[in-house]
């Protein structure tokens, strides 16, 4: 809590030591990786209104090491706490003037849909994908979809139609798989 705000920035320098370390992603070391990725985003969160400035250059580091793949419990912690930062529209995660965009549909891409995310941080994922489409509008999302490879493109599409979901989940919706499909790519064209 509050009293460890205080060492915000020892604990995410030696965090960021373990996460860097040679062979951090290798068999023997990723779940440890993962876990120390999870506790790196957790001092962030404890720390920012004690340390706003040190948060503030961390978190675009946290968000080059994503995603965590390894540790799949703790994966999906770290994509809840994911989700937490980017609900935030001000969070210095999205950089200046969103510079960190495209890595972070990056990894929305490449956790969206697995076992690497809950059913609530897959909603989380699409209603986030879905806002910044409306906030960007057409030509800027363009040019962002534009950025990603096409694989990276077609997940974020499915992650902003909800593909995703389950069946009954799409039976309540009203709109058919085609629909929430054939509206995906509009917006994203």
């Amino acid at each position: 809590g509050e009293g460890f705000a205080k060492f915000t920035q020892g604990s995410l320098k030696c965090l960021a030591q373990v996460i860097t370390s040679k062979d951090a992603r290798g068999e023997e070391y990723g779940e440890s990786t993962d876990n120390a990725i999870s506790s790196f985003a957790k001092v962030c969160k404890v720390g920012a209104k004690k340390d706003p400035k040190t948060v503030a250059q961390a978190l675009p580091t946290w968000l080059s090491w994503l995603p965590a793949k390894d540790d799949t419990e703790e994966c999906v912690v770290v994509h809840k706490m994911l989700c937490d930062f980017l609900e935030d529209s001000n969070n210095p995660i999205y950089g200046r003037n969103n510079a960190n965009l495209v890595k972070i549909f990056e990894v929305v891409a490449q956790i969206s849909g697995t076992d690497l995310v809950d059913e609530s941080t897959q909603d989380r994922l699409s209603n986030f994908v879905s806002r910044v489409s409306s906030s960007l509008g057409a030509s800027n999302m363009s040019r962002l979809m534009g950025s990603l490879k096409e694989d990276q493109r077609t997940k974020i599409q499915q992650t902003a139609s909800r593909m995703f979901s389950t069946p009954d989940r799409l039976q309540g919706s009203g709109a058919s798989m085609q629909d929430q499909s054939a509206a995906t790519r509009l917006a994203f064209t």
